[in-house]
Formats: C-alpha cells, structure tokens, sequence
C-alpha cells in the first residue's frame, strides 16, 4: 500500500578519462513516504480527512486508507478531520508525527454513532451499559418525560460526566437512588443522544417466608424457607425472553399487593398495552389499562379508564380491542358508554365511536383476521343478537354474523370462553365447557371460523381434563392444562401438535409436575407457567427434573427445559398472563419477587447499603420445604436450626453450622435433634448451643423439645435433659439459666404453663422460677433483670406473693428475672380488634432508644390504664421500655401480621409483611427506630 519515493543507482557510473570516484555523476535524493491508516466504524459517507492541510479526500466506507502525497522522512505529518459523516463522530489516533523510513500506516479513525444504551434492575442497585464510544456522559431523573437538553430542570436530575469503561453501576442508597422510584437514563456523546432506558434499584424480596435475622459486623443474615431472592415486584413486568430476568423498571401497581396485572399485548413499536385489577402504576392514575413503554416504564400521557376490569386486549390493523366487566370508560374527563367493548385508535389515540359493538354480559377473548372480529366471554347478547359466548362480529359496520354460532355447553354452571386463536380458517376456543356443537370437548375445540362455525373434524381433540391456555407458532399448536391424556396416550399439562398435519409431535415431551395456567412462544422458545415445582423432559417412566417453580422455558422443538433459564417469579403465585413480542414477554400475576439469584434459606446482605453479598452462598442441600427458623453466632460460625424435608439432599435432622467467613457448610460441627425433628429457636453461650422445637431424644439422649450441643466438633450434651411437655418456641440464655417458652403445660411432670427456666449446667427445672400464661408464648427477651414476654395470651400469672393470681395482660408482659414476680405497672395493650380481644406478639426486640418494638397480632395499641382502641395500630407497634407507654409517634404500619421483629442501634428489621403504607416489599422491611419512616 506504500511506496518510498527515491532514487538510487548502482555500479561505478564510469567515463572516459574520469578518475573513478564516482565525482560529477547523479546524487540520491531524499527519502519520501506515504501516510495513511485505517477507518473503523464508518456506516456512511461524509468524512473527510485532510494532510498537512493541503491534501484532502471524502471516505465512504471503512477500511484502509492512503493520502496520496508523499512527506519526506524526518519531515512533519499532521492528519486532521474536515468534515464529520453524517449521524456519526470520528476521532483520530496517531495523527500527528515525524515521518519515519518507510511511511506511516498506524493512523486509526475510530467513528462511533449515538452510543447503544442499556439499563438493568438489580437488589439495590441498577446497571446501566452502554456499546460505541468508550468515554460518554450519562444523564439521569426521574421524570420520564424528562427534556435531555434541560435535563437540570427535571426532577431529581443528575449526570455522570466523562463515565468509561461502557458500564457503571449505581448504588440505590449510597448513589441516593429512591429505590421506589423507576430512574430513566440517556447517554451522549459528542453532541448524540442514545435512546432512553430505565431501571430500578429494587429491595429484595424472597421466594418465600423468612423467619429470623441476626447482625454481625454490619451484615444482615436473613433466614427463612426461600430458595431465591429477587428484585420486589408486584402485578406484572416484562422479562427478557433470553434469559427470564426483568428488564425495565419493574412499575409499581396499587392500590396495594394484590393489585395484579390480568391482560397484555405488544403494542407493535417494542411496549405493550396492559390491563388488570391495579388503579395506579408508579403513582399514576391508571385505572386497569395502561401502556408500558419500550423501556419498560408507563406511559404519561396514555390514559383510558374503563369503569370495571379488562379482561382481554387485540391489537388488530391499527386498533386496540378492550374487552371485559366495563361499562363506561373515561377519558380526558369525559366519560363514554361502551357496554364491555371498546376500541381505541392507536395512530390517533382516541376512542372510537364506530363500529359499536357491546354485549349484555363480560367479554373474556377476542380474535380477529381482516374485517372479522370474534368474540368470546360469558354474554347472550352481542349488539342486540342473541350469540351465547360466541359471537362473529363485521368491523366494517358492527353487524353480527346472525349464522356463525357454535354451540358450547357446560354441564354444571354457565359455559365461559377464555380463549380465541385464529389460523388458517379454523378458530381455536378455549374455556369453561365440556362440548361443543354436541361433541364432547373438554375445555378446547376448533371450528369452522366462516359457515355456521361447524367442529372442525380434522381438529379432533379429546383431553382427560381442562385445557386452560393455548399458544401458536408459525408452525405448531401448544396446549398447556389439567389434562394428563390426549386422545388416549399420556401427555402430563403439556403438550404440542402440528398445524399442517394436526397430530400430536411425539418428539415434544416437555413435563412439568402440575398444572400449566398459561403458555407463550417466543422465538425458539416455549415459556409455560402453574402451579408446579418442576420440570423435565422424556416418558413418564425415565424423567429426569430439574426444580424450576412457576415459570419455565423450554425448547419449543423438543421440550427440553433450558436449565439456565430463571424468572425468580415467587412459588405459589404463578403468572395469569404471558405474551411475548420477539425480545421480550410480557409477565402478570400475583407475584411479589422477579429475577435475583438462587439463595437457599440464607442470605447476607450489608446493612447500610442493603446491597446482597454475591460471593456468600450457602448450600444447604435442603428440599421443596426446608426451612430455616433460627440463626446464633458464636466465633466464627453461624448456628442454624429448623426442618429439613424428606426430598432433601443432604438431612441435616434440624441442626447445622456454616462458616461465617465463606458460607460453606462446617463438617466439624455435628449435631442432630432426629429424624423429622424441628428446631424453633437457638442460643449460645461460651459454652454450648442450646436448642428448641420440637424433638425427642435427639442422638438417642433422653431429652424432649430442648436439649444442648457442644461447640467444638458438636454432639449433645448427655449431662444436660429436660422434658417439657409440648414444643418450644422460644428460649434464652441469661445469668445461668436458660428461659423457655412454647405450648407445653409441664416439664417433665411438673406443672410450668408455657413458661420454665432451667438451669445452664444440667437443665434441670428451677423451681423458684414458675410464672404461667394461659396462651401459648412465642417470643423471650431479657434486659436488665427483666424477662419480657410476648405471645397468644391473655392472662400471666406471676410467681411471688401467698396465693398468685392470674392478671390481664394482652400479648404483652414484664417477669423478674430471678423470681418470676410479675410487674404490675408495666401493661402495655395490645388488641386485635375493636371488641375488646387480646392482641398477640410473634416478635419483640429492644432498640437503643429504650424503646420496645412489638410486631403480630396488633390493631389497636395503647399505654397502661388506657383504652387501646383509641390508637389503632397496624400490626406494628413501639412502647417505652420502661413506662410501657405507647409511642403515639411511631406508626409505620404494615398490612399483615410481621413474623418476627430486630433492632439495632437506629434501625428496626421487620420480617412478614409485603406492604407498609402504600409501598410494597418482598417480606424484609428496615425502618427508622425514631421516626418510623422506611428506610429500605
């Protein structure tokens, strides 16, 4: 590609009579070179280059490049660019220097477009990438509709100048990231703009219950029967089809945690219009129809408000179908009829007028090709036309097809259709029945979509149980259900047929354990959700499963599970809705957690930042319902307690230790309570680890519901037995004796009603020591030389004086600690209702303040000699600890009963409950000790 200019001659150039020395022949000339380098990254014409300010040309493409003058060597070159191309930046490299032997070829041109940005949701945190330019500026708000160019002027604005290295991760509280805020992000780059993305910071929110925390060295240990934690989300979020992880902000929908979104479809440009049970979504007025943006965030100036749910949407040439319980639908102030059906221009985005189409009852399913509309629901009429749940309906003029009307019947209650598809001139209808057109058909069939909507013979399929969702391809029709047979050969909730032949694929032996409620194809894909445990693939007699509750994917050719695909989606509350639009699909249910990372039982997470330790990963080899209910660290290990189920990898029979420093499980420490056995409750002391729950005989020693453990390499403690009488639900170490709480009436033999203290050395009963509830008690706590006890009970009777007596106390009482005298002026009130019953306490802790924190059955709470039900409390409630008088001040509120409650220093952890006010969490809930404002 280069050419040195010079000249040179060879040999002795002799003449005659010349002296030979080569004198008065030609002389070299100077060395010349040629510049030039490489383009990278050009995608259209318009850049221009320039050498030395002399030599210029126009570059069309990428590749390599030469100026064509020459520059002797030793001589200056300097490369400048004239003129930029066209929606792209080019930055030179190596553009200037001497001009060496043998030309210059190093020069690079690097052009870059806009630069492509992503963001993701993380626990506490958010990532944002971005591809192109290596160095941009990134702006941020909360404010969706933010104007980037005035960026200052959008509400909790901010901008990282100069961010390298093509990603940066943003810390929810360190970065001061609300995190139930969605936050919408741009990067530039030398004036260009990329698209808008966003992303949440989200709290944690676990698969299932929790059940115990403890805090060492600024990390929260959280216990309970989870296997996943997850980003808190509620109602429904778009996930990636790739992987099954959330993508966008995860919008928040109210009124509360039950809020759910019911019905979704792509809206064509990448978002998707959406409907359910919610009133709001992230604060906006959204009363069951909303619009989610691209980004996965709503839409502010999208808004319809139909009177009653949605149960169904089609986005059909241009317009989008809304069906369901509605009557009235509002928009801009004004309110319209529309009788269960409406439709909206989407180019206009204005409801339209005509055609008019209504029915007399709910409409659940629509279907549509060209100028024909199917309906289905549970109606009679459809524009006046007596249609039963089917109907035909002509776009161009609202007329019914008076011809079209399959007959469905229901053997027990009215016939419902769910579901419409159409294909290839057959319409697939899916619902409550048990035939159509006088065949049997058990919750799925397939007619005729013209004539008078005759069965179509071909499509004879026969299940054993309900059909209850159905999906297409372009080549395959997808059943997902109750059924474990289809037209006689087995098939458990799953199964695939061909639409060209319409046979069952026998190559397509995708199983799950249970049900399947809803079915989407994406791409190769094939995602299912229900209510089962796990997934598999092959005959029923030689399957090997995988646990994947919930939500699955599957290969969409042979149903083989994609083991590293994982939605975190919460066991129990499987999603009523799943669509996909090619990148993405579309998630909705009741569902409180989304993505996150596998966490079997136990998780640690740092207390300030809330952000979770990803390398700290225990493997406990627990099954389907382990749990772990109580934690206590001693040195280096972290005891825990609780149940290991009968499909459990590894039974560790109630008792095990991890390693603080790495999570791994601690082989030196060996400890049993029996098979089946329970563990409740731990503590330690320098000298062992004691045990509650419910057990006998643990390692063949004779001691019931409570025994003690060694340190060191473990074993029960042969020298220490006790008997109470039923379990243990509570216990502490204080002084030398050991305090115990629970359900049991006597320990071995001696009357101790849900109270005892034994002794540390042996556990013998202390017999001085015996005040009595007449409930069960749940949790124990000392301070000073107190005994604070919270439970079931009503009465407690304490253990001094000639004749004692039972005495109110609501969920709540104080006990000397050495010799179990009540305390007669501290009666804090708790209630559970306004009729006057106790309240009950799952959980009390003590926090720095002096202030005691009471969480379980409470919704009325008050000081001693006060009446409780003047101060209404929500399950939560804060008492002197020493005047046991209510904290009128600190009322966070939660919306169920919370398991178990902690404090440290400022900070009360609750565990439980999924909403506090208005905002939704995942069962882990932090507040401020002084003011009850969340913290996260």
């Amino acid at each position: 590609m280069f050419a040195v200019g010079c000249s040179s001659s060879s040999g002795s150039n002799e003449t005659d009579g010349g002296s030979g020395d080569g004198s008065g022949g030609e002389t070299e000339g100077p060395e010349e070179g040629q510049v030039g380098g490489e383009v990278h990254g050009l995608s259209s014409g318009g850049l221009i280059l320039t050498l030395n300010d002399e030599e210029s040309f126009e570059i069309e493409e990428s590749g390599p490049f030469s100026f064509e003058s020459t520059i002797a060597v030793d001589d200056e070159y300097s490369v400048a660019l004239d003129a930029q191309p066209a929606s792209q930046h080019c930055e030179l490299e190596n553009a200037t220097g001497t001009m060496p032997e043998g030309g210059v070829d190093d020069i690079a041109v690097h052009c870059y477009a806009a630069p492509e940005l992503s963001a993701s949701s993380d626990i506490m945190q958010m990532h944002v990438h971005w591809s192109g330019p290596g160095t941009v500026d990134i702006f941020y708000s909360s404010d969706a509709d933010c104007d980037w160019e005035a960026y200052s002027n959008c509400s909790d604005s901010g901008a990282i100048m100069q961010a390298e290295g093509g990603s940066v991760t943003l810390e929810s509280i360190a970065d001061g990231f609300d995190v139930d805020t969605p936050w919408y992000f741009i990067a530039e780059y030398q004036g260009m703009q990329s698209q808008r993305v966003a992303a949440r910071g989200a709290t944690p929110a676990f698969s299932d219950w929790t059940t115990d925390t403890i805090i060492q060295d600024g990390r929260l240990y959280v216990s309970g029967g989870f296997r996943h934690v997850g980003l808190q989300a509620s109602g429904g979020a778009p996930i990636h089809a790739e992987t099954g992880q959330p993508h966008g902000p995860l919008p928040a929908f109210g009124p509360d945690a039950d809020a759910e979104v019911r019905a979704a479809v792509p809206d064509g440009v990448g978002g998707w219009f959406i409907a359910g049970t919610f009133d709001s979504v992230d604060g906006l007025d959204r009363t069951g129809l909303a619009r989610i943006r691209p980004d996965g965030g709503v839409d502010t100036d999208w808004a319809f408000h139909p009177d009653q749910a949605v149960e169904t949407l089609l986005v059909h040439e241009g317009k989008l179908f809304v069906g369901g319980r509605f009557a009235e639908i509002e928009v801009d102030g004004v309110t319209h009829s529309r009788e269960h059906v409406a439709i909206i221009d989407l180019d206009e985005g204005e409801l339209l007028n005509e055609p008019e189409i209504s029915t007399d009852e709910r409409v659940e399913a629509f279907a549509a090709v060209g100028e024909r509309l199917f309906i289905g629901g549970r109606f009679e009429l459809v524009n006046g036309v007596s249609k039963d749940v089917l109907a035909a309906v002509d776009l161009s003029d609202g007329s019914v097809d008076e011809d079209w009307g399959p007959d469905v019947f229901r053997g027990t209650g009215t016939p419902i259709v769910e579901g419409l598809l159409v294909d290839d001139g057959a319409v697939f209808v899916r619902g409550r029945f048990d035939e159509v057109n006088d065949a049997e058909r058990n919750g799925f069939g397939v007619v005729d979509a013209g004539g008078v909507g005759a069965n179509l013979g071909y499509w004879d399929v026969i299940t054993d149980r309900r059909v209850e969702s159905f999906a297409l391809s372009e080549d395959t029709l997808y059943l997902g259900g109750r059924f474990r047979e289809i037209n006689g050969v087995e098939r458990d909730y799953l199964a695939a047929f061909d639409l060209s032949s319409r046979s069952m694929r026998e190559g397509f032996l995708a199983q799950t354990d249970r049900r399947i409620t809803q079915v989407a194809v994406v791409g190769d894909r094939l995602v299912a959700s229900g209510g089962f445990d796990r997934v598999g693939h092959g005959p029923n007699d030689d399957i090997e499963w995988q646990l994947t509750p919930t939500l699955a994917a599957f290969d969409a050719d042979s149903g083989v599970p994609l083991s590293d695909w994982h939605s975190g989606i919460t066991r129990g509350n499987e999603p009523r809705v799943l669509v996909g639009n090619g990148e993405h699909l579309y998630v909705g249910g009741d569902f409180r957690s989304i993505g996150g990372v596998p966490r079997e039982y136990l998780a640690a997470f740092d207390l300030e930042s809330g952000l979770l330790d990803r390398d700290w990963r225990p493997e406990l080899g627990g099954g389907e319902w382990t749990s772990v209910e109580a934690m206590a660290i001693h040195g280096e290990r972290l005891y825990l307690g609780g149940w290991w189920d009968e499909d459990a990898e590894v039974d560790h029979e109630g008792l095990l230790a991890v390693k603080l420093s790495d999570a791994s499980v601690d082989e030196n420490w060996q400890a049993s309570v029996g098979d089946g056995g329970v563990v409740r409750q731990l503590a330690v002391t320098d000298e062992r680890v004691f045990v509650g729950g419910g057990f006998s005989d643990p390692e063949g020693h004779s001691t019931e519901n409570v025994a003690a453990f060694f340190h060191g390499q473990g074993g029960v403690d042969s020298g220490w037995s006790a008997a109470p009488s039923s379990n243990v639900n509570t216990l502490i170490a204080h002084g030398d004796r050991l305090y115990i709480g629970g359900h049991f009436n006597n320990v071995g033999g001696v009357d101790r009603s849900r109270l005892a203290a034994l002794e540390q050395d042996d556990g013998s009963l202390v017999d001085e020591w015996a005040p009595a509830a007449d409930n069960t008690v749940e949790v124990l706590l000392a301070h000073d030389n107190m005994i604070y006890i919270g439970g079931r009970f009503e009465e407690v009777r304490g253990d001094t004086g000639v004749d004692p007596q039972f005495e109110t106390r609501e969920g709540l009482a104080a006990l000397d600690a050495q010799d179990g005298g009540l305390d007669a002026d501290w009666r804090p009130g708790i209630r559970r209702n306004s009729h006057g019953s106790a309240g009950s306490a799952n959980g009390i802790a003590i926090g720095g303040d002096g202030q005691l924190y009471v969480t379980g059955g409470i919704l009325f709470a008050g000081s001693p000699n006060e009446d409780p039900d003047a101060h209404p409390r929500d399950w939560l409630a804060a008492f002197d600890m020493e005047e046991a008088t209510l904290n009128h001040d600190w009322n966070p509120g939660l919306d169920g009963s919370g398991y178990h409650v902690s404090a440290h220093d400022d900070v009360v952890i609750v565990l439980g409950a999924d909403e506090t006010g208005d905002t939704l969490r995942g069962g882990l809930m932090l507040f401020d000790a002084h003011s009850g404002e969340l913290i996260w």
